[in-house]
Parts: structure tokens; sequence; C-alpha cells
């Protein structure tokens, strides 16, 4: 998911919002490197709370992380891995359909479009997301809060072989990767540009892609509230354990 929509539902879970939670919320997508790549940093979440048990102040945080990941389940194992009896998360059952049109737009070969179709999806529910609450500010603020990126990485030097993260100067690039300002269709299709010229070398055409995530929104209106629902109840579950141990 992206990143509003994450902060949406660890809200939703932790009933409240800071900087540390919105920090949290984000960290397994604005973590990734060559040495931390995403499918580590999406089932860091045991570790990073482990390492956080000593510090009240980031206790938040990393349930946040929790909410946001893969293993242990998290926001985005039901959106990617497995939703109900679908073959694949929520995400990606809803982006099957946009394969053909996703791998028009964004110029990619077809063995890459389904991922990005879920991509497409995930974008359509970040402008619903965004039609309810503008957290763009929010992010923005918990990523210029430079002591907090400086306290964090200090506390987290053994979640991966970079023991300093440089999260401070991640921050100021990551910003720049996501939208915080007010977002559009054609505004998110935009970044999403910019996303896969820095992956893969590929432009998108900016236009179709926007009127993808249009339609996309449309596509999840009737369940996409069932699936958070869900998806909430399963990750309360998840911490109300990993709070026990």
């Amino acid at each position: 998911m992206y990143p509003q929509t994450h902060l949406y539902f660890a809200e939703k879970i932790l009933g409240k919002i800071s900087d540390e939670i919105t920090i949290g919320s984000i960290f397994p997508d604005f973590i990734i490197s060559k040495t931390l790549p995403h499918e580590v940093s999406h089932q860091s979440g045991h570790k990073i709370f482990n390492l956080c048990r000593s510090s009240e102040k980031f206790l938040d945080l990393a349930r946040a992380v929790i909410t946001h990941g893969i293993k242990p389940h998290g926001l985005d194992y039901y959106g990617d891995e497995k939703y109900l009896d679908y073959e694949r998360g929520y995400c990606f059952e809803k982006g099957r359909p946009f394969i053909g049109e996703t791998v028009k737009a964004c110029n990619i070969p077809l063995r890459m479009g389904w991922w990005k179709a879920h991509n497409i999806i995930e974008m359509g529910i970040e402008l619903r997301i965004n039609a309810i609450k503008d957290f763009g500010p929010t992010i923005r603020g918990a990523l210029e809060n430079k002591a907090l990126l400086k306290d964090l990485d200090d506390l987290l030097g053994d979640i991966s072989p970079e023991k300093k993260h440089c999260l401070v100067q991640k921050a100021g690039f990551f910003i720049d990767y996501i939208e915080t300002a007010k977002v559009t269709a054609l505004s998110l299709a935009a970044k999403y540009n910019t996303q896969m010229i820095t992956k893969h070398n590929i432009s998108v055409n900016i236009a179709e892609v926007a009127a993808l995530i249009e339609k996309a929104a449309l596509v999840v209106e009737n369940d996409l509230e069932d699936f958070f629902l869900y998806s909430i109840n399963k990750v309360k579950d998840t911490l109300k354990q990993t709070d026990i141990k």
C-alpha cells in the first residue's frame, strides 16, 4: 500500500497518531536499500519490536511497523500476499483485470503486469483515503523530525548490516519519492513515473496511468471497507499476541 493508506490503517488500529507512529507506519518502505531489500524490511516487525522493548518512546513506532508488513501479518500481507480465499492479496486480485491496460500504460513487459496492476489499485486506494483525510502534512512533518530519526538510527542499527541507516538523509529522498501534497490521480501518476524511472529506467504514460488510478478508485468502492475491517481485526490480534510475548 501507499504511505497515506498505511498511516490511516495504523491510526485505525492504534487509535492515535504521533511522529513515531507515522514513521513506523511507513518504515518498511522507507528503510528499503540494497542491503535491506523489500522481502527483509517487510519481515522485520518482530525484530524491530524486540529492539524497541527497552524504549517506551519507540514502542508505538514498533507497533506501527507491524501494522504495515508481511511477517508478522500486517496490511501488506492482506493486500499483497493472501486475502480470504483469493489466490493473492486484495490488491492483486482487484488488479487482475487491469493487467493489459497497465502493461500498455506503463510500457512494461507482460511478466511485470500483475505487480504493476496491483500498484494501480494501491494508488486508487490512496486517492480514496486522501479524500477522507489528508495525511500528507503529517507524514512530511514526521520525516522532517531529524531528532527522532537520529535516535531511531541509533536504536535500530542491528536490523541490517548497514548499522547506520542515515535515516535523516533517506527521509529527504523519500519525501520527494512519495506524494505528501494534496493527492490527485495525476500527481500519483507523476510520482509513479519517477519511481518507475528510478527502479526500471522506464517512463510511463502519465495521463493513461492517471486514468487507470481513477478507475481503480471506483473498482474498490464496494468492498474496500470490508477489506479494511477484516485486516484491522487480524492485525489487532497479532499486536495483542506480540505485546504478551
